[in-house]
C-alpha cells in the first residue's frame, strides 16, 4: 500500500507514474465533487519516500492527471461536472495554465510520453442531450424546453405560469427559469461548472430553492427569480 487516504476523504484513486518511475501522481477525494492531485515520492523499491504532496489547489474537481515528457509537469481535468478543463500544471511550483487542448464534455484524459518528446493522449468527451416535456390534459406530450444540451429537473410556479429548471446549455449546470410554455428562458445562477440541482418554487413564486456544491459538499441555497 501506498497511500492511506486521511479522515473525510473519501477515496485515493487514479495513480500516474511520472515518466523516470520515482514518482507518484494521484488524485484524493474529500467529498462529492470535490478533489484535489497529489504527488508522493518513491524510493527505488518503490515504497513511499515521504507524505504526499499536494500539486493541485482547485478548491473543485481535480481528476485524470498525466505527465508531459520530462516529468516536471503535468496535465490536469480541473471544472465541475460537464464542466472540465485541461490545465498545465507544474509539479514543483504548483503554477498552472488553462490549455485549449479538447472540447467541451471532456470527462477522463490518459497519455504516454513518447521518446521523442511528445506525448500521445487520449480522452473521453460525453456530451448529452436531454429535454423537457409537458404532458397536457388529453395525454399528448410535447417538448417545451430544449436545447443541444442537459435540461431537467423542471417545476412549475405555485400559479403554473413559470417553469423552473437546471440546464448546461452554456456549458455548466446553472438553474434556469422560462414561461409554462418554454418561451423566454432566463439563467438565475452562474456557479460555473458545479453540481446544482433540484430547484423548487417559494409559495409566492418570488424566489427558488436549490442545492449546490460550490466548496464540494452539498448546501441549500434560495435565489430570487
Amino acid at each position: 500500500r501506498l497511500t492511506t487516504s486521511p479522515g473525510g476523504a473519501a477515496a485515493d484513486f487514479g495513480p500516474a507514474f511520472r515518466p523516470d518511475g520515482r514518482y507518484l501522481s494521484f488524485v484524493r477525494v474529500s467529498s462529492y465533487a470535490a478533489s484535489e492531485v497529489f504527488g508522493l515520492g518513491l524510493t527505488s523499491d518503490l515504497r513511499p519516500a515521504g507524505p504526499p504532496a499536494q500539486l493541485t489547489h482547485a478548491g473543485r474537481m481535480a481528476i485524470s492527471p498525466v505527465w508531459l515528457p520530462g516529468g516536471r509537469e503535468l496535465i490536469v481535468l480541473i471544472g465541475g461536472i460537464l464542466n472540465l478543463t485541461p490545465w498545465r500544471i507544474n509539479a514543483r511550483t504548483g503554477t498552472s495554465r488553462r490549455m485549449d487542448l479538447a472540447p467541451e464534455g471532456i470527462t477522463e484524459i490518459s497519455g504516454v510520453p513518447r521518446p521523442d518528446r511528445t506525448l500521445t493522449a487520449v480522452y473521453t468527451r460525453d456530451v448529452r442531450d436531454s429535454n423537457i416535456w409537458r404532458i397536457g390534459p388529453d395525454g399528448h406530450a410535447q417538448t417545451i424546453i430544449t436545447s443541444t444540451r442537459e435540461d431537467m429537473s423542471p417545476q412549475f410556479s405555485a400559479d403554473g405560469t413559470m417553469l423552473a429548471f437546471v440546464s448546461s446549455r452554456t456549458g455548466a449546470l446553472e438553474i434556469w427559469t422560462s414561461r409554462a410554455d418554454g418561451s423566454n428562458p432566463l439563467q438565475i445562477t452562474s456557479f460555473g461548472g458545479i453540481d446544482v440541482h433540484a430547484p423548487r418554487w417559494s409559495p409566492d413564486g418570488r424566489k427558488l430553492a436549490f442545492a449546490a456544491r460550490p466548496e464540494g459538499h452539498g448546501d441549500v441555497f434560495v435565489v430570487g427569480s
